[in-house]
């Protein structure tokens, strides 16, 4: 499905292409931050800016997010019908094979029509960044890029780089006011509305969740992330960067998050960087024949997928991730302390393995084929072969995505006996773990008496001084009493003698 119309890159690849309508209109002039909607769904679904019907304001995103909605079941009742002429004019559909793309605010809207509706199989916004992928807790202007020695160098463009801009929440609320509702604006921080620097904590710091956790929403299904790697007003590092934590997620819900997170940025491009390409349209669609088909991605392709080019050491001189230079990144987000990744947060928990032999974990989910918490974006275990340890290749409708399937579905591929006898380094890890965690609470058994003998000789101790204090504070009673009455006594003597004196 797409935002965008036709794509050529997608038909030639032998994928169906289904025009999502239009039912908003997206105006974005300052005179129109403060009047109503339009379009199509806003003729069906009335609503005023005030009063009752206030509660029924709808953003252009949810709103498109409904129309391809709508072409969904549109699907589903010709895929159900019985009638031979449908049938026979949609015999090569598989609509239980489904991806939405879209460009710039398409892109938003290709990323909620994702989020809302897990029929959708894979996810492709381009250039989409707030109300996207993109966190509104990270700022990115300011960083600086050195693009020298990577794939993504351009010889008309400078390979060093300070990103000019930032797509802020009060400059969205602002600016592109159809974008989001009334709520929205309340979440801003009082006294940061348009710093850019100074106050880059305080963007976001009051949402109850950011963008980055409604990607973790699409797993187990995949998302292309496109992008340009200049493209700083439009999300070019926070789309990434939503993407790297999302990936935890899914590591943790025993996924592989390298086979259904990938990132296709285009390399530098002069003037203004904000389009697309039929190369990087290619990439995506060979993608989708990877997911879906299992038909086998170049090792060029996949290897540029599977590289989030924001992860590479391009700042401060190489040194550190962008992710953490200047404000926001991993730390920020996640809640991480040490390290330039912030990978230590509670964002990046491991999850414990109950029963590693079953392969269940807490959640249900298959153990994982990853360690969880690793950065995978550099590198993936196969480049050209189909994914064998996920091979999600649809969504039951109505079935929660968050909920483990009962019934896992096959692999696409073939597996052969050693890869299905080969057991898995991290399981061995994890039994090895076990093991000793039992071993440990052996010896935490046998010392129980000896513990409980400790912490009785401990609660004796703790009861000593308050005796000492109690017979303490009695004898400094006892003396200030002696003191009273013998001063009591010497005062009478003395006045006694005095007056038989005179």
């Amino acid at each position: 499905m797409s935002f965008d119309g036709d794509i050529a890159s997608y038909t030639n690849a032998g994928i169906a292409l289904i025009k999502v309508p239009s039912v908003v209109s997206d105006t974005r002039t300052n005179d129109y931050a403060w009047n109503k909607r339009t379009g199509t769904f806003y003729e069906l679904y009335p609503y005023s800016r005030n009063g009752e019907e206030a509660l029924n304001e709808v953003s252009n995103e949810m709103a498109s997010a409904w129309a391809a909605s709508v072409v969904i079941d549109a699907l589903e009742m010709i895929d159900a019908s019985e009638d031979e002429n449908i049938n026979k004019a949609t015999a090569d559909l598989a609509v239980d094979k489904l991806a939405v793309t879209g460009f710039s605010i398409n892109g938003k809207y290709a990323f909620v029509s994702a989020v809302f509706d897990d029929r959708i199989d894979v996810c492709i916004p381009g250039a989409a960044g707030a109300t996207g992928p993109s966190p509104w807790r990270y700022v990115y202007r300011g960083q600086e890029y050195d693009w020298t020695g990577t794939d993504y160098t351009n010889p008309k463009v400078d390979s060093e780089q300070v990103a000019w801009g930032t797509e802020v929440m009060a400059n969205s609320i602002r600016h592109n006011r159809v974008r989001e509702t009334e709520l929205f604006r309340h979440f801003l921080t009082p006294g940061h509305f348009y710093e850019f620097e100074d106050g880059a904590y305080g963007y976001g710091t009051r949402l109850p969740y950011d963008q980055n956790d409604l990607i973790a929403t699409l797993a187990p299904r995949a998302i292309i992330i496109e992008n340009t790697v200049n493209d700083y007003n439009d999300g070019c590092t926070s789309d990434c960067l939503g993407a790297e934590i999302a990936g935890s997620v899914y590591r943790n819900l025993g996924l592989v998050s390298s086979d259904l997170i990938k990132y296709n940025l285009r390399s530098l491009k002069t003037g203004d960087p904000h389009g697309s390409d039929t190369a990087q349209r290619d990439r995506s669609a060979e993608y989708l024949n990877y997911f879906f088909f299992g038909t086998a991605m170049s090792e060029a392709t996949a290897n540029y997928l599977s590289t989030d080019p924001f992860s590479l050491n391009i700042s401060n001189n190489q040194t550190e991730s962008p992710y953490d230079y200047y404000w926001g990144g991993y730390n920020t987000i996640t809640g991480g302390t040490g390290g330039v990744n912030g990978r230590d947060g509670w964002y990046y928990y491991s999850f414990p393995v109950i029963n590693p032999s079953s392969g269940q974990t807490s959640q249900g989910g298959s153990t994982p084929s990853t360690s969880s918490g690793s950065g995978e974006s550099g590198s993936s275990a196969s480049t050209t072969a189909a994914p064998v340890a996920v091979p999600i290749v649809t969504v039951v409708p109505n079935i929660p995505v968050t909920a483990p399937l009962a019934n896992p579905a096959p692999a696409v591929a073939a597996v052969t006996e050693d890869e299905v006898n080969e057991e898995p380094a991290e399981v061995t890890e994890i039994e090895n773990g076990q093991a000793a965690l039992s071993d440990s609470v052996e010896e935490k058994t046998e010392t129980t008496e000896e513990t409980t003998k400790i912490e009785e000789k401990e609660a004796a101790l703790a009861a000593a001084p308050e005796v000492s204090e109690t017979n303490s504070s009695l004898w400094i009673w006892v003396v200030i009493g002696i003191i009273i009455v013998g001063g009591a006594v010497c005062a009478y003597f003395y006045f006694t003698s005095t007056k038989e004196a005179k």
